[in-house]
C-alpha cells in the first residue's frame, strides 16, 4: 500500500492491519498514508471494520478466497489479491476480484481502484455478489463432487 500512496500522492490513504498477535496497537503516518496496526478483534468487532472498509486485501497468494474475503464479497466490500503465476490457471474469478500474478500489477490496479473508487466499489461488490451465487454456491459444487465421490 505505501507503493500505491506513492502513485496517488494527492489521496489519503487510511490503511488498517488486523494482526491478532500483536498485543499493543500502533499508527505510523507519512505523507499521504496512515497505517494503523490493531490486535485481535473480536468477530463482530472485524465485520463491521469489513463493512465499512472501501477494500478487503487477502493475504493469501494462492488462487482461493479465504473467509474474511468470502464474508467481505457477502457484506459489498470489493476484495484486491496477489496470486502467485504459478496459481493462476486454478482460480475461477476473473473480472470479480482486484487481482494480479505481479506485485507492481496488483499496485497499478490497486491504484486505479482508488482513484475511481465511486465507480469500481459498486462495480466489484455487484460482481462479488453475482460470483458466490453462481459458482460457489452449494448447488454448482454438488454434482462434480458426488461424482468425484462415485469414481473412488
Amino acid at each position: 500500500m505505501k507503493s500505491v500512496a506513492k502513485r496517488l500522492r494527492n489521496r489519503k490513504i487510511e490503511l488498517i492491519l488486523v494482526i491478532p498477535r500483536i498485543k499493543e496497537e500502533k499508527e505510523e503516518r507519512s505523507n499521504n498514508i496512515t497505517i494503523h496496526y490493531v490486535g485481535y478483534l473480536p468477530r463482530n468487532e472485524f465485520l463491521r471494520l469489513l463493512a465499512r472498509s472501501d477494500l478487503y486485501v487477502e493475504r493469501c497468494v494462492d488462487e482461493e478466497l479465504g473467509l474474511a474475503s468470502i464474508e467481505a464479497a457477502l457484506l459489498g466490500t470489493p476484495i484486491a489479491k496477489l496470486t502467485h503465476p504459478r496459481f493462476v490457471d486454478r482460480q475461477d474469478y476473473q473480472e470479480e476480484v482486484i487481482w494480479s500474478s505481479s506485485f507492481k500489477g496488483l499496485v497499478e490496479a490497486i491504484s486505479d481502484y482508488v482513484l475511481h473508487v465511486d465507480h469500481w466499489k459498486p462495480y466489484y461488490s455487484k460482481k462479488l455478489r453475482e460470483f458466490l451465487i453462481t459458482r460457489r454456491s452449494w448447488d454448482r459444487l454438488k454434482g462434480s463432487l458426488i461424482r468425484g465421490l462415485r469414481s473412488m
